[in-house]
């Protein structure tokens, strides 16, 4: 970093002005890994400090200012300094003065972190003389401190015990331990010098894991901070609210996956300044920061791109799938119980609602008996055996599992959840889908994921989701993997499939902006992850499975159900099916999806009709081989990019799918529903389309009651960024007049 970004080399160099040249010197060869065999404390601590620093600094300059600050052990002094308790000057001078007497005044001893939580460890170890505890970084993540020979006891018997340890290299010091009271008094005369102020930032002090109050202007805390364990756990959770956002400056990433693990194994909530990228601490430093701003501004954070570039050029349009064959999916909270339905009509066509609901729930059932693990088989302790394995040998060194607990709730990354797929997949020649461990599969779930998929059907065998489909596709499709949830909310629950190319994160900026505090769950295609082969479901088909994962994944049918492009006529097709029986269907939201007449629709079914003795997977087949067809992936489904760039693997696959989607639609016939229809029209380019004329062509879907608005947005742009809000707040209005509606109506009939 210091010499390939400029605005972290101007800080590092005001920090190592505040020291003299020679001191200067030993400081910067340890940032820069010259020397390194002489680095001890001094001038380690030092350079530590001034790496933090220069990188919070370097945040803030980029326009990403601090709402609340943690510093872990040498941590808090740099929390200091931003939060104004110390001037620059005055910080590095305790550091200096802390790392030089760190050498000089304490005696020698070790540090340990080990996978046990403290009550473990004082059942079998005496603390208090010999043997202290340093730390609790995490649910089961202690460090422990004191001489040479009890931390060497504590490593054996963690390492009889099967346990996980890392010996820290803290240069032979037992820090965090009244064993460094030694140098209390000579850092309390250097301290002394020093002016200290209430923090202008609000910090959460690791000595207490607690909101810091006046104390931490004192001289003491600075002394106690010295001598006593660091309380980062209780730290991390002190910061939590649910939609804190943690940026960990520094080198590596551990304690970015430690905020994650804190934070239930929501991966997003925590970004590492310098090892954010796929390689984590392999990457070159410059990498790491990228990947690191990439991270924060597709969270929502704005950065200054201009301070680092100059005349920054404008963020490009990505299109809305990968390139590389690696699936990344962001994961789904933690379901609670979602809200009571918004829409109610008990007396429609005689049936009740729970009457209703019990006919689709029954469906439900019956799937997830048929999708239940199976029992373990005589080498399921085996295959238990080889999952801790693999998951040991994939994890942050700091994680420690339980078998029955929820990998992503102890401290396993999407990183490693990437690594662990491939790794199953070496070992079992499964993969199990991102969105089953995100959504917090255990090791013993897994244990029964990989009987049940080595040992028959995952489909019921009688009438189902997939009952018409053919026999290799009803055994094919894991309809747990195909719910994502995008937002959890306390108000309707909205279902949103997905478009013609599958995959669901096109909806990310739909669901942020919705406005109300809705649950917006989202349907993906059981074909789209990269690599697999993809066959042929009609639409009918895909309704029925749809609906089924969905009662299963939210126990109950949506509020409202929609979807752009393609997904609006699957969720036309599921409202249909679930009318047919007895169940009202929700209001629908559709948006920009192909009509019948429309020039797209018209030259698609004309391609159709020749091939008519062509069905299912052989007219996707021949779809594809055929040059017209070819030519609208690239005008038409706007692939003409990902053709130029992506793998060809990974376009074969995403042609395939589009075709697949296309010859479902061509064969589809369409048949009306008495729901409402809210239908946003992208009308930008369509100089035929009008109000009038969109809402003859919804006439055949509908015969309830049709609003039609037309947005200045192309096909692409209406459900991206700003145009997602102002779609969000149009939909969200019309449901809600749907909703009063519909209570008018039902008033007036009791």
């Amino acid at each position: 970093m210091y010499n390939g970004n400029w605005i972290f080399r101007k800080f590092a160099d005001i920090s190592l002005a505040q020291l003299g040249d020679g001191a200067a010197r030993d400081v910067l060869q340890a940032i820069l890994g010259e020397n390194a065999d002489a680095v001890r404390h001094h001038p380690g601590q030092l350079a530590h400090f001034v790496v933090c620093f220069s990188l919070a600094r370097t945040w803030m300059e980029l326009g990403l200012q601090p709402d609340l600050l943690i510093g872990h052990s040498l941590g808090e002094h740099v929390a200091a300094v931003i939060g104004g308790v110390m001037t620059l000057a005055d910080g590095i001078k305790a550091v200096e003065a802390r790392g030089r007497l760190f050498d000089s005044e304490t005696p020698r001893g070790a540090m340990l972190a080990v996978a046990a939580s403290i009550d473990e460890l004082r059942q079998q170890f005496v603390f208090g003389t010999n043997l202290f505890v340093a730390g609790v970084n995490g649910r089961g993540q202690t460090v422990v401190s004191g001489t040479e020979e009890a931390v060497s006891q504590v490593q054996e018997a963690m390492a009889a015990a099967g346990k996980r340890f890392s010996l820290l290299k803290t240069y032979d010091t037992p820090g965090h331990s009244p064993l460094l009271r030694s140098m209390r008094e000579s850092f309390r005369r250097e301290l002394e010098r020093l002016t200290f102020s209430v923090p202008t930032i609000p910090i959460v002090s690791t000595l207490t894991g607690k909101l810091a109050t006046d104390a931490i202007a004192r001289v003491e805390h600075w002394l106690d901070l010295v001598e006593e364990p660091v309380m980062f756990d209780d730290a991390l959770h002190a910061a939590l609210d649910g939609h804190t956002a943690f940026l960990e400056v520094g080198p590596g990433a551990a304690l970015a996956k430690l905020a994650r693990a804190a934070a239930g194994g929501d991966w997003q909530c925590a970004v590492s300044s310098l090892s954010d990228g796929p390689d984590g601490d392999d990457e070159t430093e410059t990498t790491g920061f990228a990947h690191a701003c990439a991270h924060l501004y597709s969270a929502g954070h704005a950065i200054a791109w201009s301070k680092m570039y100059g005349n920054a050029p404008e963020p490009a349009e990505l299109p809305t799938y990968a390139f590389d064959r690696e699936r990344f999916e962001l994961p789904p909270a933690t379901r609670s119980p979602v809200a009571p339905a918004l829409y109610k009509d008990p007396s429609r066509r005689g049936t009740s609602e729970a009457e209703a609901f019990a006919t689709e729930a029954t469906l439900a059932a019956q799937t997830a008996q048929h999708l239940a693990p199976a029992p373990a088989s005589q080498d399921g302790t085996q295959v238990l055996i080889a999952l801790r394995e693999i998951a040991a040998s994939v994890a942050p060194d700091t994680a420690d599992f339980a078998d029955d607990l929820p990998l992503v709730s102890q401290g396993m990354d999407s990183l490693a959840l990437t690594e662990l797929r491939v790794r199953l997949h070496q070992k079992f020649g499964k993969m199990a889908p991102m969105s089953m461990l995100a959504r917090g599969a255990s090791l013993i779930a897994l244990a029964g994921w990989l009987g049940a998929s080595s040992h028959g059907s995952r489909m019921p065998d009688g009438p189902g989701p997939l009952s018409d489909a053919p026999p290799e596709v009803r055994h094919d499709v894991d309809e747990s993997a195909l719910v994502v949830v995008l937002r959890e909310g306390s108000g309707p629950v909205i279902a949103l499939v997905h478009p013609v190319g599958g995959d669901v994160l096109c909806y990310e900026a739909l669901a942020a902006a919705w406005p109300g505090d809705p649950s917006i769950i989202a349907v993906r295609h059981p074909y789209s992850d990269p690599g697999r082969e993809v066959k042929y479901l009609s639409i009918g088909q895909l309704a029925s499975l749809y609906r089924s994962a969905f009662v299963r994944a939210a126990g109950r049918i949506p509020d409202l159900l929609g979807g752009w492009s393609f997904g609006g006529l699957v969720a036309q097709e599921m409202a249909v099916q679930w009318e047919a029986k007895d169940i009202d269907a929700p209001p629908l939201l559709i948006v920009d999806s192909p009509l019948h007449g429309e020039s797209f629709v018209t030259r698609l079914e004309r391609i159709v009709s020749e091939f008519d003795g062509e069905e299912g997977s052989r007219l996707a087949a021949t779809l594809l081989a055929d040059a017209r067809f070819d030519a609208m992936l690239d005008n038409d489904f706007f692939l003409a990019e990902a053709r130029r760039r992506a793998h060809p693997d990974t376009f074969a696959h995403l042609a395939r799918l589009h075709a697949a989607c296309a010859a479902a639609l061509a064969r589809h016939r369409v048949r009306q529903v008495r729901a409402s229809i809210h239908y946003a029209l992208a009308g930008r380019g369509k100089t035929e389309a009008s109000n009038d004329k969109v809402t003859a062509s919804l006439r055949p879907l509908t015969d309830g009651n049709i609003i039609v608005t037309v947005f200045d947005d192309d096909h692409n742009s209406i459900v991206r960024a700003p145009s997602a809000g102002r779609l969000a707040r149009l939909l969200n209005v019309v449901a809600s007049d749907d909703a009063q509606v519909r209570r008018m109506t039902q008033a007036d009939v009791s």
